[in-house]
């Protein structure tokens, strides 16, 4: 008995050490391979069923505490699985081996996702890591030069303003409407304003017909999806990203100093030198461009966690933008709060819900009535004399000051005391500092909830049913107060005036869709998808103005404390309300991952409030063709360190643009109480009600059909990557204002007048690779894109006028045979021996008239071309991206007949003929003004030019080093953002020489300017 007992316990002993010694830890090391022997960086290796994990660094190297028998799994994109049981504390190198699976990488399509290698279409797919670490705040400046294909517009730099995206060039003669549909997490938005790019983990974009079709009636210029960030299984994981960033003025022209503004004026007669001896001291020389913008900062905070596991994930942020702009002072502010929350949860097997949302504040200073125009900031900045200073101190006022001061006249001041000059010299201009501080109380607030709930449905193997509820409300206040200034004896206002404008809105998205996919005999594969939508806008705004006041105190500016009888007293509000709803399918088959055919169809119902009944519904269809010549059977033999992959594909589908029209434009519109009207013979008068607008039951959204032609290739184990697309593109039934017949008694009628082609090639290469310790890649995009119109209703012919410049004269056109929105004026022909301007007599009749405009330049480039250069050196890592545009033209339109004593850039000035001789560019000083030459080709400059868009500098500390702070990664970085321009336009930036992204493109009137950056930033997470 005594022997069992002892032999029991020695086995009960034994057995509890091993459980023990099983139990214990042990730490693993090693390095993981590639199949050459190059370090893979960044493969993430886990203990299988749990979420204990770490990621190789960038010798490939890793350390992991796991329990002892237990097995790692090793991943990586581009290499498949592997696993390894743990036998000990000890060193364990694995080798990955090729994914022949690479291709099989997601992108997400409307309502779904679908394989990389079975994309028949032309995708465009933007990562994180084109977001990350840039000083951006909004998406859309982030794909500029990133992509073929797609051209990002800023026509401005105020801070908060959103980029334009251009897809295949410009389709629509109306300024907004050839913006692409924006889809974000599924939901319908009308802008990228409530996107932050921390947020963001990929952006496709649907280039061609047949990817864009699925959304039909809204997609006729292409498709911008946005995916937003969710949490990544392992370890729960705390992250903080932290920026800072000093601005500049960047790109800036040359202007005329003092010693040459005054010969320039005085030989063109412009002023007289005893106006100079009177108004200038003889020492001033003011450069107001580096004056009255002097520089900016921005700084940008986001804090997050994210998660996952097998049941769910999470991810949360809250990110905060603080830029204040280049502008004097701190009047042009543009502060926004973003906060995210994605989760998602697996109830059951066959049932998963999640949401995704996003909350965002923004706040800007309202700057001043226009950031653009004759009347605006920077053509101030551009017209104001440099023989004037920019402010006064209060001990040394010029006298005009000194009396306007004693008479009590509302002189402007800034915050700091300073007193705001005249100038004495330029006619019609004032100090830009005016528009800023004129303005300044008061901005815009917006406020914003954007999201969408789901649930995903998996009753069966294969098929997916989603239900998904998306909302959006939103709510500002726009608001400003000014009050009674003096500037000069013609330029005062004895007025108070207070505005506000207040508006919300509902907005919500009901879809319903289902995916099937099947898999048949290994080598036909099916998937389909069915679904519907149903979209419903609501808005309501109010608006207050008066410009008298019961008290003008700061805690009086409230519209509560207007006067009863003041002169001014507005208030207007109304509701509108915006439905439509869709139908759609989808329908694919591959055979053997060689043959590729998908179709889909979508059928497409606005309300009243865009068209008459008779054309309300849309229908869309398309078709696209793949052939995956990789994977033919003559093709095995082909090594893959000489071609990865091949794919050729083709595409054909038509799409609409419901973003070309207005509310109600087909039905006549009633003024109410628009003019006086005398009733009877006794004189008295009532108010007369009657239609502005003629009806036209027959118009009808523009409508897009679009042939895609593309090869998709990779070579040396997909080191060298190489994608190649043609298109053609005709848009039909675009849309336009036309003034009627008088006879009719209306001013407007909206007609389809038109059709538009875009054609061209889009090519995309890339290259990287590791040697050793250094990895580099590079790669580049170039794209080239032809426009024409090719019909014009034959009522508007031979043209439609576009903007104003100058003299008010129309500087753009459109056209039949011309590109869209061509530049139109008199062909400039140099001068004669006195240096008198001369122009081309176009139609032979001896004499220049208004008959001898014609096509003069245009604003749509001839190519445009991006590149990327990345390297990478143990902890090191560097990138450099540029971007450009090579043949597009730029309207200097700051001149003016009107006013020839406004300043000028000093080639006007070095290079005229009178400083120059034959040689010169320009004619004689003095004898632009009353000539046709600031209508004509003389004003016209290459805007071509190449901007470095970014240059960092990062360095990641080693793991070893930061875990003994409890850190899994930290990095510090530094940045150059848009800090080199090169051009050889005398303007602003030419990337933003701009009034709008319409009819108005290329048309320079002094827009705000972009600014250079100097940035420094940290990634933490742990």
């Amino acid at each position: 008995m005594k022997q069992s007992i002892k032999r029991l316990a020695i086995v009960v002993v034994s057995l509890l050490v091993s459980i023990m010694a099983f139990a214990q830890k042990v730490t693993v090391t090693g390095t993981v391979t590639d199949q050459t022997g190059q370090p893979v960086i960044g493969a993430g290796i886990f203990e299988k069923g749990t979420t204990n994990g770490v990621s190789t660094d960038v010798d490939g190297k890793y350390v992991i505490a796991v329990n002892q028998g237990a097995t790692l799994t090793y991943s990586c994109v581009g290499y498949a699985d592997a696993q390894q049981k743990v036998t000990g504390p000890g060193e364990l190198n694995i080798t990955l081996a090729d994914d022949t699976t690479l291709l099989e990488e997601t992108v997400v399509i409307g309502y779904g996702v679908q394989k990389k290698s079975d994309v028949t279409g032309a995708i465009a797919s933007i990562g994180k890591d084109a977001l990350q670490n840039r000083s951006l705040s909004d998406v859309a400046s982030a794909l500029s030069g990133k992509t073929a294909g797609v051209q990002v517009i800023s026509t401005t730099g105020k801070p908060g303003e959103i980029g334009t995206i251009r897809v295949r060039g410009l389709s629509s003669n109306n300024a907004g409407s050839s913006n692409p549909l924006y889809i974000v997490d599924g939901l319908q938005v009308s802008s990228l304003a409530t996107v932050d790019p921390a947020n963001v983990e990929s952006m496709e974009i649907l280039k061609d017909a047949a990817s864009a079709a699925i959304y039909g009636a809204q997609a006729g210029n292409g498709v911008v999806l946005i995916t937003t960030k969710t949490g990544k299984k392992g370890e729960g994981k705390i992250f903080y990203d932290g920026s800072y960033t000093m601005e500049s003025l960047g790109y800036r022209p040359n202007m005329m100093n003092a010693s040459q503004y005054i010969d320039y004026m005085t030989t063109a007669g412009a002023f007289t030198q005893t106006l100079v001896d009177e108004y200038w001291d003889k020492k001033t020389d003011t450069d107001w461009f580096k004056e009255a913008l002097p520089g900016g900062y921005a700084q940008r905070h986001v804090v997050g966690a994210q998660g996952a596991n097998d049941k769910g994930s999470y991810y949360t942020s809250l990110s905060l933008v603080d830029h204040d702009g280049i502008l004097y002072g701190d009047k042009d502010i543009f502060k926004r709060m973003s906060f995210q929350l994605n989760a998602d949860y697996k109830v059951k097997s066959w049932l998963k819900l999640g949401t995704t949302n996003t909350f965002t504040r923004r706040k800007t200073r309202y700057m001043a009535a226009s950031h653009e125009g004759d009347g605006s900031i920077m053509a101030r900045v551009y017209s104001m004399d440099p023989l004037t200073p920019m402010l006064y101190e209060e001990g040394n006022l010029p006298e005009y000051l000194k009396d306007a001061i004693a008479q009590g006249l509302p002189v402007q001041m800034t915050d700091d005391g300073k007193y705001m000059s005249s100038t004495q010299f330029v006619a019609r201009t004032q100090n830009p500092l005016f528009g800023v501080y004129r303005y300044a109380d008061g901005g815009t607030e917006n406020y914003a909830l954007t999201g969408t709930m789901y649930a995903n449905l998996t009753p069966v193997k294969g098929l997916t049913l989603t239900s998904r509820l998306g909302y959006t409300f939103t709510a500002y206040d726009q608001t400003y107060y000014t009050e009674p200034y003096w500037i000069s004896g013609t330029q005062f206002d004895n007025n108070y005036d207070l505005y506000d404008k207040m508006g919300f809105g509902l907005k919500y998205q009901w879809e319903n869709f289902a995916n099937y996919n099947v898999t048949i005999a290994k080598k036909h594969n099916l998937d389909a998808m069915v679904g519907m939508s149903y979209i419903e806008d609501n808005q309501k705004y109010l608006v207050a103005q008066t410009n008298e006041l019961k008290d003008y105190a700061d805690n009086f500016h409230y519209i509560t404390f207007y006067k009863e009888d003041a002169s001014v007293r507005k208030l207007e509000g109304h509701p509108t309300r915006k439905a439509n709803m869709s139908y759609f399918a989808r329908l694919g088959y591959n055979y053997d991952n060689r043959y590729f055919i998908q179709a889909s169809f979508r059928a497409d119902a606005f309300d009243s409030s865009y068209l008459a009944a008779s054309n309300r519904w849309g229908y869309f269809p398309s078709i696209s063709l793949g052939w995956n010549v990789t994977n033919e059977p003559f093709m095995q033999n082909v090594s893959k360190d000489v071609l990865s992959f091949l794919k050729v594909r083709a595409s054909y589908g038509t799409n609409g643009n419901i973003a070309a029209l207005g509310s109600y434009w087909y039905d006549a519109t009633v003024k109410i109480g628009a003019s006086n009207y005398q009733m009877d013979n006794s004189g008295n008068i009532t108010l007369a009600t009657y239609p502005t607008s003629a009806s036209n039951a027959g118009l009808k959204w523009e409508t897009s059909k679009q042939l895609d032609l593309g090869i998709d290739a990779r070579f040396l184990r997909d080191r060298l990557t190489i994608g190649i697309d043609y298109y053609n593109k005709n848009t039909d039934d675009l849309i336009s204002k036309v003034t009627p017949s008088y006879t009719t008694g209306q001013s407007e009628v909206y007609m389809n007048v038109g059709s538009v082609n875009n054609s061209g090639i889009e090519i995309e290469a890339s290259w990287k690779d590791v040697i050793g310790d250094f990895s580099y890649g590079i790669s580049g995009n170039i794209s080239h894109n032809a426009n024409m119109v090719t019909s014009l209703n034959p009522v508007l012919r031979p043209r439609i006028n576009g903007v104003f410049v100058s003299n008010n004269h129309y500087a753009t056109a459109f056209e039949i045979d011309k590109s869209i929105w061509y530049m139109r004026g008199f062909q400039y022909e140099g001068f004669d021996e006195n240096g008198q301007p001369q122009f081309k007599d176009i139609d032979g009749n001896d004499k220049i008239d208004e008959a001898d405009q014609t096509e003069i330049g245009s604003p749509l480039p001839d190519f445009t071309y991006g590149i990327t250069l990345t390297a990478g050196w143990k902890g090191i890592d560097l990138s450099i991206f540029g971007s450009g545009s090579q043949g597009n033209d730029v309207w200097f339109g700051m001149l003016r007949s009107d006013t020839p004593d406004r300043n000028l850039p000093a080639v006007f000035y070095t290079d005229s003929w009178n400083k120059a001789g034959a040689g010169a560019r320009y004619p004689a000083i003095g004898t632009t003004v009353n000539t046709y030459y600031y209508r004509s080709s003389g004003c016209i400059y290459d805007g071509s030019y190449f901007k470095i868009n970014q240059i960092q500098l990062g360095y990641s500390f080693p793991k070893s080093l930061i875990e003994k702070a409890k850190l899994s990664n930290l990095r510090v970085y530094a940045s150059l953002d848009d800090y080199f321009t090169f051009t050889k336009y005398v303007g602003f930036d030419p990337a933003s020489a701009s009034t709008n992204n319409g009819n108005g493109m290329g048309i320079d009137v002094g827009t705000y300017p972009s600014a250079r950056k100097l940035m420094f930033g940290v990634n933490i997470s742990f």
